[in-house]
C-alpha cells in the first residue's frame, strides 16, 4: 500500500490548525476551524476538491456553525445565561452536581464541542481540580448522546443517512428513541460514581 505523503501532511496540519490552535487561542475557535478546513481542501488533489468540500454538504457546515456561535452568545452573556450558570456554580463550590447537571442541558441545547468551549473558562475559575472537569466532562458526555444535534457526529450521521432508503435513515425522531433515554441513564450513572469517589476514593 502506498502513502499519499501529501494527503497526510495537509491533514495533519489542518488537525493542528482547527484543534490544537483553538486551545491555545479559543477566542479565534470558528475563524482556525475554517482555516482547517480551507488547507484540508487545498491539500486534496485538484480533481476532487470541490467533491471534498460538498463531502458532508454545505447544510451540515452551516448547522455545525450556528451551533457554535449559540454556544458562544450563551458563554459570553454576562447578565444572561452565563451569569445564571456561574452563579448557581458559585452557590454550589463544594458540589459538582450542578456542573453535571448544567453541562448536561448545556449540551443538550447546543453541542458538546461548542459547549465545552464556551463554558469551560467559567467552570475553570469556580473549580480549578480534576473533579470538576471531570464533571465537565461527564456531563457534555451525557448530553451528546441525549438527541442528534447535540454531538457533530449525529449531525454527519444525519446527513450521511438522508439519501438511504427510508428503514435506513437515522433522522431525529429515531434516535431520540435511543439517544435520550440512554443519555439519562449515563447522567445518573455519572451522577452516582462522581460523589463515590469524592467520599470513598479520595
Amino acid at each position: 500500500m502506498m502513502l499519499d505523503t501529501k494527503l497526510i501532511f495537509f491533514g495533519l496540519l489542518s488537525l493542528i490548525i482547527a484543534i490544537v490552535g483553538s486551545i491555545v487561542f479559543p477566542q479565534y475557535e470558528i475563524s482556525l476551524s475554517a482555516l482547517g478546513i480551507i488547507i484540508a481542501i487545498i491539500g486534496s488533489p485538484e480533481n476532487k476538491r470541490k467533491q471534498s468540500l460538498y463531502a458532508l454538504g454545505i447544510g451540515t457546515y452551516f448547522t455545525l456553525l450556528s451551533i457554535f456561535v449559540l454556544a458562544q452568545v450563551f458563554g459570553h452573556s454576562k447578565i444572561g445565561i452565563n451569569g445564571y450558570i456561574e452563579n448557581i456554580l458559585n452557590k454550589n463550590n463544594n458540589n459538582i452536581l450542578p456542573i453535571l447537571v448544567l453541562s448536561y442541558l448545556g449540551t443538550l441545547s447546543t453541542e458538546a464541542a461548542s459547549w465545552a468551549t464556551a463554558v469551560s473558562p467559567i467552570v475553570y475559575k469556580i473549580f480549578p481540580t480534576h473533579l470538576g472537569a471531570w464533571a465537565l466532562g461527564a456531563g457534555i458526555c451525557a448530553g451528546s448522546s441525549s438527541i442528534i444535534t447535540a454531538a457533530s457526529a449525529g449531525i454527519i450521521l444525519a446527513h450521511q443517512t438522508a439519501n438511504y432508503e427510508k428503514n435506513s435513515r437515522v433522522d431525529f425522531p429515531t434516535y431520540l428513541k435511543i439517544g435520550l433515554p440512554f443519555s439519562l441513564f449515563m447522567l445518573l450513572f455519572y451522577s452516582i460514581l462522581l460523589p463515590l469517589y469524592i467520599n470513598f476514593i479520595r
